[in-house]
């Protein structure tokens, strides 16, 4: 088992173990590699350092990551979903007054906002009030490269990364496999590297293997044909 399969087996809510290719965890090292050359000796992080910190600041506020949205408004990106648990205080401002949109758009900033990595003082959380806690999260989502689990869905587990980290991945999948490997599934419109192909050349219909049947189903179609140009998936 690899190094990055060994902190993925150990971790209970960052999984660093991607099924997009073979030469994932080659892109995880590269790409921490290429953060650490821009900080300083005493701040630079190993990935095993970025997994177990992430992990030790989520189980301190029994937060977990479930899972990414899309944000509509302007194309697709994908969002941290926090199950906050069994912290009552989370529970209640779930329902915030704010349009969803608006809460996605607080989201995508946090996400996409290009700061230095920041320390956090995993001992006051404790005591810390709601706002505090807010401010940690907000701090995680912007700074870090998170990479998520999903529950198992007829016997299938997907793996699904941040934006932040597949547009980190983009040119070395572009330079792999093609500028004309990057499609999004017909089922849930996020980008497929591996799954369900159209026989058909021309076609450019992809679906992800555990969105396949769930696809077919909901459009009442039979399934291995592509819905459009007929030909075999």
């Amino acid at each position: 088992m690899s190094e990055v399969s060994n902190i993925a087996a150990e971790a209970p809510f960052l999984q660093l173990l991607l099924a997009a290719n073979p030469a994932s965890e080659n892109i995880l090292s590269s790409h921490i590699e290429s953060m650490n050359r821009k900080l300083p000796p005493q701040d630079r992080r190993s990935l095993e350092d970025i997994v177990s910190y992430g992990n030790y600041v989520l189980e301190a506020l029994n937060m977990e990551i479930k899972r990414f949205r899309e944000d509509f408004r302007q194309g697709e990106y994908w969002l941290a979903v926090i199950d906050r648990g069994e912290v009552s205080e989370f529970n209640s401002k779930l329902a915030m007054s704010k349009p969803h949109a608006a809460q996605l758009k607080d989201m995508l900033d946090l996400m996409f906002a290009d700061k230095q990595l920041v320390g956090i003082d995993v001992a006051k959380l404790s005591s810390s009030t709601f706002s505090a806690k807010t401010d940690i999260i907000h701090r995680m989502l912007r700074n870090q490269y998170f990479v998520a689990l999903e529950p198992e869905y007829e016997g299938q587990q997907r793996v699904i990364v941040s934006s932040k980290l597949l547009y980190s991945m983009e040119p070395y999948f572009k330079e792999t496999y093609g500028d004309k490997s990057l499609f999004k599934c017909l089922g849930c419109r996020h980008w497929v590297l591996q799954g369900k192909f159209c026989s058909n050349k021309k076609c450019n219909t992809r679906l992800h293997d555990w969105c396949y049947i769930p696809y077919f189903r909901s459009q009442g179609i039979t399934e291995g044909t592509c819905p459009e140009c007929q030909h075999p998936i």
